[in-house]
This record gives C-alpha cells, structure tokens and sequence, in this order.
C-alpha cells in the first residue's frame, strides 16, 4: 500500500487565461441563447415568490433542492430580466473551467478537451439550470482533496452544498464521502496507524450526512404532486434500456445536425449504430474500472455515483441528455482525485491500464469537444426556443387589459418568463407565472378549448391565446385570428402559434 502523493496545480497565468477566453467566446454565445421554459421556471419561482417560506413552498413540486433558487433569489431582486441569471451561470461554468486548468491532474490537451467538452461548454454552460452549480462543486472538493487532511471540514462543506444543488448532485456528493472514509482508512492503514474518530472527522462526517438529510428531505414530492410520481422497481424489459441510453448520452453525447438537435444523439440514431456505441461505452468502462483498481476511493467514487445514477434513471425519472451528462462527470471527478488517493497492490499491469486508460479518456474528451462545439454551433444557428420572439410579439400587441392564456401546456410558461406578466394556465385554471406541478393540472382537449375560451371572456374583451401547435378554432360567436406564427425551435414543443381572440 502506497500513500498518495499529491499533484501540483498548474500555472496560475494560463489557468486565468483559458478561464477569461472561455468566459468571453460563452457571453457572446449567451447573447445568442434563447432560454426555455425549465431555465424560465427557476427564475420566476425566485423572483415570484414573496418571501424565503414562500420559495421554499413552491420548491416542493420541483424535485430539485433549493442551491440554484436561492442564489437566484436576490439576483431578481436586482434585476427584472432573466439575462441576469445566464450572467451568473456563465461565471460558474467558468469557475469549473478555471478548476480544470489549473488544478485537474491532466496533460495540457485533456484539460483543453475537457473544458470544451459538450458537457462543460454547452449544456453546463449555455443553459441556465442547477447543473453548473453542481459540477463547479464537485471539481473544487476535487481540487481541495490532496490536502483533505487540513481541508477535511471544508471538504465536507463543499460535499454538503453538492448535495443541494440536484438529485444527481446528492448522488455525487454521497460517492465523494464514501469515497473520503475510504481513503481515510486507507491512508491510515498505510501509515500504521489505528483508526479513531477524531473531532474533526466526526465533524465532517455529520456535516455530509446532514447535507444529504436536507437534500432527501427537499426531495421528497408532496401529497399532490403530479410529475413523475412513480416508481418502478420490478423488471420491465422496456425500461430496462433507459441506463444504456444514459451512457451511450454520457459519454458520446454528439448531437445530430439540424434545428432539433437538442437531446438528439447521434449514436442513438440507428439501433445497429446505438449497440455498437453501447459495446464501446462498456468496454471503456471496463477500462477505467481496472485503471481505477489500485486506487480503492476512487473507484468507490466512480461506481457509486454512476451506479446510483443509472438505478434512478430505471426506477424513477428517465432523464435527458443533460441528466445523463451526469454519469462522465462522474468518472471525470474519479479520474482526477485517483492520482491523490492511496493505492493498494503493485505490478505493472496496473500501470498498463492506467495507460490505456488516459488514451480512452483522450479520445472521448476528443469527441465530446467535437459535440460540445458542434452543440454551440447549432444553437447560435438555430432559435433554441420561440419563447423571447413570441413574448416580443405579444409585448407590442397586448395591452395591459389584455388576457393572456396558455393553452400550451407547460410551454407557455416560457413565454411568460419574458413577458414579466402572469398567464392564464388553462390546465391548472388559474393564474402564475411558473407552473406549478400538482396533480390538479388537466390537459386542455380540442373540444372542452371553446368553452374555456368563453368563460375567460366573461372577464375580458379581448385574448391573446398562447399555442404550441395550430388551432383550429371556430368558437361560435367569437372572433379568432391568428396573429402571430414563430417557426419551429430546437426544443420540440416551443415554437408557437398566437391567436387574437374577442367577442
């Protein structure tokens, strides 16, 4: 057993560099970025809700824990637009970037790869959501982990505030920590020493646990909830396949051409194309598990976070691309603390699988830069989502008078996110800006459209009717006109129609 010997940071002056390069190409690609409705969603519950108690209330329908919303909460409070929050997303995906240069034990080329991987330069960075928090917290409890002796409280700190941040950043968090005790024996062992709860380690272990007892409780859905309330713990042949996506989207995550190619993977495209990547993907695993091998925390690291990702993806939530992303964020955070864990056993053919180790990850990341930048391509060519052109269109042509209706499902929401006013939610009968996800949401049909339409007129004179597809309205004894068409979006159900509706 060999104690671990630390890596150096890398310079400063590059590390800084490639951090402001990186900040500067991803303003301008925000400039570009049209945000969709779960963007739209965190930032109206922030600056919607009253109060602290109030937030808190209207984050037990999101299934995420409250790091993002809070820190968003006193950004509304200083700005009314949401630009603001893509601002401050933009700086923590540069944060991360900064972490990788200067302090990922990789070669030059790797940590170049990795900052433009399709993770960290477009999905983690381009859209404004509680993922980017998460990976800049993992890569700094990666970057304080060589002194996890002197650093252990803060290091259970960082693993608490990861908890916070999502479901996939509780799983994380609870691998690191596994991963920490481990190393912790480990390193004792090594030494020869017997081990003993120390203050500072009971400290830090209560510290992580009570992070993780917060996030589950956050978690945890209320009584009236009405998004993916199931669970699935019985074999499904059809839901078998969900993990295997999760990792073909993972780790080649290369999206097809064209202006939906948002979630659109490349190697799923063909089933004969997604089993080959599939085979490839496992083999790399095994790879990497081997590499891993000598380096016992690590591992834990990797398999736990991966392995708690793929059951969640079975059982519960199937996820999309940038859930599944989770799973080589995983593997990136096991291969950058491996240099620093303790190692156990000996013998070159270790050695030989770290090596080819680093060529697997080398390839990958070469890929995942190539979807990271083709990604950024095709959302600077093509509209992301209609939303901030139709909320324009009805910013110009809808007085304050005005009703404004969402028949779009939660869509509209997104419209409403720009627009700085509320919407009649069709489904939910009410009011809001955000949607909120109980079980009293009702799908609107074609047939019960007419008599909503008429009912919300005996409020109003005049409607403007928020549609993600074409209607065909002829309400009797209403007047309907379509006023507004945007086109089609990379996000499938946010291009929009608008009708102008009066008696």
């Amino acid at each position: 057993m060999t104690a671990a010997r630390p890596p150096a940071p890398h310079a400063l002056v590059p590390a800084l560099a490639a951090a402001a390069l990186f900040l500067a190409v991803q303003v301008i690609l925000a400039g570009q970025h049209e945000m969709w409705r779960d963007e739209l969603q965190a930032w109206m519950l922030a600056r919607d809700s009253a109060s602290l108690t109030e937030l808190l209330q209207n984050l037990r329908y999101e299934g995420h824990p409250a790091l993002w919303h809070l820190l968003l909460m006193p950004l509304t409070r200083l700005s009314d637009g949401p630009e603001a929050m893509q601002v401050l997303h933009v700086l923590i995906a540069t944060g991360t970037v900064y972490l990788v240069m200067r302090h990922a034990p990789f070669g030059l080329v790797v940590r170049v790869l990795l900052c433009l991987s399709y993770f960290l330069f477009y999905e983690y960075a381009q859209l404004a959501r509680n993922y980017a928090p998460g990976v800049f917290l993992a890569f700094a409890f990666c970057a304080l982990f060589p002194a996890r002796r002197r650093h252990v409280l803060a290091l259970a700190a960082l693993l608490f505030l990861l908890a916070q941040t999502s479901v996939f950043g509780t799983f994380l968090a609870a691998a690191l920590g596994a991963a920490l005790l481990v190393e912790e024996l480990l390193a004792r062992q090594a030494a020869g020493r017997a081990w003993r709860l120390t203050p500072r380690v009971a400290a830090a272990a209560l510290i992580i646990l009570a992070g993780l007892a917060l996030a589950v409780v956050q978690l945890r859905p209320p009584a009236d909830s009405g998004f993916a309330t199931a669970w699935y713990f019985g074999f499904e042949t059809e839901r078998l396949r969900l993990p295997f996506v999760a990792l073909i989207d993972g780790y080649l995550p290369f999206p097809l051409p064209g202006p939906g190619y948002w979630n659109e993977v490349a190697m799923r495209a063909h089933p004969a194309l997604g089993a080959i990547a599939l085979l490839a993907v496992l083999l790399a695993m095994a790879v990497f598990i081997a590499g891993l091998r000598r380096r016992p925390a690590a591992l834990v690291a990797f398999l736990l976070a991966t392995i708690a990702c793929l059951a969640f993806f079975y059982v519960k939530y199937p996820g999309s691309v940038r859930h599944h992303g989770i799973v080589f964020i995983a593997l990136v955070v096991a291969l950058w603390i491996a240099p620093s864990c303790t190692a156990t056993g000996a013998g070159t053919a270790a050695g030989r699988w770290q090596r080819a180790s680093a060529v697997l990850l080398l390839l990958i990341l070469a890929g995942q830069a190539a979807a990271g930048l083709t990604a950024a391509l095709l959302d600077w060519r093509y509209p992301f989502s209609q939303a901030k052109a139709t909320a324009g269109f009805i910013s110009q042509h809808a007085g304050p008078a005005d009703m404004l209706v969402g028949a779009a499902g939660p869509a509209a929401s997104a419209v409403a996110g720009y627009l700085h006013r509320p919407v009649h939610y069709l489904e939910s009968g009410s009011f809001g800006t955000f949607v909120r996800w109980d079980n009293r949401r009702k799908p609107v049909r074609d047939v019960t459209l007419p008599a909503a339409l008429v009912a919300r007129l005996d409020a109003t004179n005049h409607i403007f009717l928020i549609a993600n597809r074409a209607l065909d309205l002829a309400p009797p004894g209403l007047k309907v006109r379509l006023a507004f068409a945007s086109g089609e979006a990379a996000v499938p159900d946010e291009g929009f129609f608008v009708y102008e509706i009066s008696r």
